[in-house]
């Protein structure tokens, strides 16, 4: 069974997240994706030892790396030397498509930016990433994407007003800049297998983060303010809320027709007498009220376990679902189910839980075939394929250009 992206070659020249997941995409799609490290040192990833106070090298890998770079083959090169440059010349000769999230500037100068590179193949597209977008007074400005949080107003559209800014989940803003990269590199490649048209095709984690956020973006644009930022207690639709449970889980109910389900929902809440109520018959009515419905609905669902209103709410055919807790999702039934966290035996780590696909194709499935390759693993077998005898990578060995 073909994959998707079979026959491709992606020469994926990038570091720390956005790039390497972006590839890593394709990669799970069947596309052959070579990494390109710097000699001796490697990706910044490696160098993560410890983040968020979570230790990130388990027996001498990498876990973040690990994720980024599963399914691709590793070389390892000083492209600061003519002969390093060389070699990627040879690479980017093959390719289909070269992915980077190096800041412009530090491609330029290496040549390895659009320009240089569609010299050496015409037909090869060039997909790029960086922080704040292209074009712009801030185009090079470097960065994590604690960068994009902050300057997509992501941080201060979370919470509660007054709050300070809240920083979201961490990898999401990097997370969205690959889900663009890559979509972009694959729009691209369709361009140019039905139009014959190669080019250059830029993201950035700002742009992604915007997208993201597109609801209330579009409502604060056309209100010229923004939206507000209301604590639990005052949400206008006390039926698209949270609310604790005996069992100290918290149900979310996601309700936004709330005048549909409202009968129903008091009934099944047991609390018949409020469907009537006029400071809550109708949606306008509680928002107007929505602090006295609130308190009213908090005292209900605290006298039950969360495993209780399930078995209510499901036979009443109301839309709710437990608010999980990131190692909850291990043991997540829908997660078990669609595979969504698989169960991989490692060649280095042994038997092993690993994320996977966010999607499927009946007929061109997902793989996941090689772990992450450790740094440089595959440089003899790719020079070979560029066309290199083994004298001349001796020589390149000799030279600390490899």
């Amino acid at each position: 069974m073909k994959a998707v992206l079979e026959g491709m070659v992606v020469i994926d020249w990038s570091t720390g997240h956005v790039g390497p997941s972006a590839s890593a995409m394709l990669a799970d799609l069947g596309s052959d994706v070579i990494h390109v490290e710097e000699k001796g040192i490697g990706d910044m990833t490696r160098g993560l030892t410890h983040f968020l106070g979570q230790p990130q090298v388990i027996k001498g890998r990498n876990i973040q790396f690990e994720q980024f770079n599963t399914n691709k083959r590793g070389i390892a090169i000083d492209l600061k030397k003519p002969r390093g440059h060389e070699i990627m010349e040879r690479l980017v000769k093959r390719a289909d498509v070269f992915i980077t999230n190096f800041r412009a500037k530090a491609a330029k100068k290496l040549g390895l930016d659009y320009d240089t590179l569609k010299e050496v193949n015409p037909n090869l597209i060039y997909a790029s990433s960086n922080a704040l977008g292209p074009e712009g007074p801030d185009n090079d400005v470097g960065g994590y994407e604690l960068i994009s949080y902050a300057r997509s107003g992501v941080m201060m559209s979370s919470g509660e007003e007054g709050m300070p800014p809240i920083m979201p989940t961490v990898g999401m803003g990097d997370r969205i800049g690959s889900v663009y990269l890559a979509f972009s590199a694959l729009a691209a490649l369709f361009a140019r297998e039905r139009h014959g048209i190669a080019q250059e095709a830029k993201t950035s984690q700002l742009g992604g983060l915007m997208n993201l956020e597109s609801w209330s973006l579009t409502a604060t644009i056309f209100h010229r303010k923004d939206p507000p930022r209301p604590p639990r207690t005052e949400t206008r639709n006390p039926l698209y809320n949270w609310y604790l449970c005996k069992d100290r889980t918290w149900i979310a109910l996601a309700m936004l027709q709330s005048d549909r389900f409202w009968p129903v929902f008091c009934k099944a809440m047991g609390i018949p007498e409020l469907e009537k109520d006029n400071r809550f018959a109708t949606s306008d009515k509680r928002a107007e009220n929505c602090r006295e419905i609130i308190s009213i609905l908090d005292k209900v669902f605290i006298t039950k376990t969360f495993n209780e209103w399930e078995k209510i709410f499901r036979e009443n055919d109301l839309q709710f679902t437990k608010i999980n807790r990131l190692s909850d999702l291990r043991s997540d039934p829908q997660v078990i189910a669609n595979r969504y966290i698989r169960e991989w035996d490692h060649p280095h780590w042994g038997p092993i839980e690993f994320p996977g696909f966010p999607y499927s194709l009946s007929e061109t499935p997902l793989t996941l075939r090689t772990p992450a390759p450790e740094l440089g693993q595959h440089t003899e077998e790719i020079l070979l394929e560029c066309g290199y005898n083994w004298e001349e990578i001796t020589r390149l060995a000799e030279d600390k250009v490899i």
